[in-house]
Formats: C-alpha cells, sequence, structure tokens
C-alpha cells in the first residue's frame, strides 16, 4: 500500500511510530505539522508534502544512525530535524493564515 505524495496523510500517520517500529523523540511527535499549529485545511498539497519530506529526511537519517549504533549523532540530527520544523512550521503557519484570509475575502 503506498500513499500518494500529494495528499496530506497526517491522520494516517500523527499517533504512530516510524515504520520500522522506532518510535520518535519523548519531546512529541516533532514531524507532525499539527503539533506546530499549522492547519493544513488551507495549504497547498506541495507544501505538506515538502514538509514531509524534510521532517522524514530527518528522522530517517536519525533512525539509521541510531541502528548503526551512533546515539549521540542521532541525537544531535534529531535536535537539528526538531529546530529545522520549527522553521518551516513557522513560515507554513504564516501562509496558511495569508491562504485562509484570502478565502475570507473571496467569500
Amino acid at each position: 500500500f503506498i500513499m500518494n505524495n500529494k495528499e496530506p496523510k497526517w491522520g494516517a500517520i500523527s499517533g504512530q511510530s516510524g515504520e520500522d517500529g522506532s518510535r520518535h523523540t519523548e519531546g512529541g511527535d516533532w514531524s507532525d505539522l499539527a503539533q506546530h499549529g499549522v492547519d493544513t485545511n488551507y495549504l497547498p498539497p506541495s507544501s505538506v508534502a515538502d514538509w514531509e519530506r524534510v521532517t522524514g529526511a530527518y528522522q530517517g537519517f536519525a533512525d539509521e544512525l541510531r541502528r548503526d549504533g551512533d546515539e549521540d549523532l542521532a541525537a544531535i540530527v534529531e535536535e537539528m530535524g526538531r529546530n529545522g520544523a520549527e522553521l518551516l512550521a513557522d513560515s507554513l503557519r504564516d501562509l496558511a493564515e495569508t491562504n485562509s484570509e484570502l478565502r475570507r475575502f473571496e467569500e
């Protein structure tokens, strides 16, 4: 079962562990856009796909390092991912709010 990358899939993955059974960090699932207060209803699917690609790359790299036994480096990569996710979420939140306002004006 392969999901289409163009469609948001937060409902499917937001509460689950990674595909390989690894758990996300104690600080919550930082790769879940909704956790950052972003309303994905007002984002183009391409923005959500970009988010998934970026956060997935960090998480995948951290998981790979952890499998290789490099816990320290995995923690650093995860922290970088968390910081990057926060910055990207800020931009996407602004975009979603702008799109929401535009939609209200159009109605």
